[in-house]
């Protein structure tokens, strides 16, 4: 009976952000709005999209945290160590796509053109993307890794629900026709790890510094086609090339087989930058702290 109602939990969260963004985009563009960028760039209307599947995602949570009475930060975001847990997972997540392009440039699977525009409009855009892919890394940490994770932890036990969430991460990048089967199974393993990381440390941040990184290096250091899209203002160019299997194609350097690597230095990252929280309790627990009665009145108890 538990196990049924954490399901319909589950699938009642994600249907109510479907539903409130499919009717959100609907009529944003009655109005002449689009969410989606046009053509072969992404630009500044990228910020909208984010900010909006940002706010229905935490919006969501704030409803269904009411309804179990519980803070919406409770679910990963109430951490002391935000700047710290942000920071390393930033680093390893740039860190990580700097050794997948090392070797796709030694293999010659990749080559870069050079930027072009003044110093000041690069820097710029690079600012900007870097708020953006923050923004970007909050909403899917919070949509998938948030309440989501947290309940199905709860009631089917941490490898089922870091199983679940995974699929559900990398499956969504096949909803674009760009992506290809290797990138979704790329991106069930790293949502694999990313999920491990809130197992181990009970906070979203590292997570979110991972997204994060990982996505200002592709889209903008390298200047990478994601799902065939670059960003504008990028600093360099990355134009795929050789075997597909390399390359990755159309679906960039997540599509590539040597992500493997960047995934498994991304999990030894998440050992050694991570300490496992004391506050958590064994598997199958939400990922709030548990917080313990007092039995300080209680004899024999600090004796």
């Amino acid at each position: 009976m538990r196990q049924a109602i954490t399901i319909l939990k589950a699938v009642a969260f994600l249907t109510s952000v479907a539903l409130i963004f499919i009717a959100l985009g609907l009529l944003l563009h009655s109005a002449g709005i689009s969410l989606h960028s046009d053509g072969a760039e992404e630009g500044p209307k990228t910020i909208l999209n984010t900010l909006v599947l940002c706010a229905i995602a935490f919006g969501t949570t704030i409803g269904f945290a009411r309804l179990e009475r519980r803070s919406p930060f409770s679910y990963g975001l109430a951490d002391p160590n935000v700047a710290r847990l942000w920071g390393w997972g930033a680093v390893t997540g740039a860190g990580a796509f700097a050794v997948l392009i090392i070797i796709l440039a030694r293999v010659d699977a990749i080559r870069f053109e050079p930027a072009h525009g003044s110093v000041p409009a690069i820097l710029t855009w690079g600012l900007f993307w870097l708020g953006c892919y923050f923004v970007v890394a909050v909403a899917e940490e919070i949509l998938f890794r948030g309440y989501l994770l947290s309940t199905l932890a709860s009631g089917l036990g941490w490898p089922l629900a870091i199983l679940i969430t995974s699929l559900l991460f990398g499956l969504a990048n096949l909803s674009n026709g760009l992506e290809s089967p290797l990138a979704a199974v790329n991106g069930i393993l790293l949502g694999a790890v990313l999920a491990w990381s809130v197992r181990r440390s009970g906070s979203l941040w590292w997570a979110i510094g991972l997204h994060t990184g990982w996505d200002w290096a592709e889209s903008y250091v390298v200047g990478a086609a994601d799902s065939g899209v670059r960003a504008m203002g990028r600093f360099m160019t990355a134009i795929p090339s050789g075997p597909l299997l390399w390359s990755g194609g159309t679906a960039g350097p997540e599509g590539s087989v040597a992500m493997l690597v960047s995934i498994i230095l991304a999990a030894f990252a998440c050992v050694f930058t991570l300490r496992r929280s004391r506050d958590f309790q064994d598997a199958g627990n939400s990922t709030l702290p548990r917080h313990e009665p007092d039995h300080s009145d209680q004899s024999g108890l600090d004796g």
